[in-house]
């Protein structure tokens, strides 16, 4: 089940809770977030990896 929530109703239900409960709901982004990024980099080297074995890109130095 999918529920649609505003941004507002979210921080108004954060304030609603506990500061224990909002930083242990901070770590919890905190730490999605970092995950999420961490597969978005993993993609893009994957990405990167398939094209220069696919010779759609070549390796250039730093001063090219």
């Amino acid at each position: 089940m999918e529920t649609n929530v505003s941004f507002n109703q979210v921080l108004e239900n954060i304030d609603q809770l506990s500061a224990e409960e909002q930083e242990t709901l901070i770590k919890v982004i905190h730490r999605r977030l970092t995950d999420r990024k961490r597969k978005e980099i993993i993609q893009d080297m994957k990405e990167a990896e398939r094209e220069f074995e696919q010779e759609k890109v070549v390796p250039e130095t730093p001063d090219e």
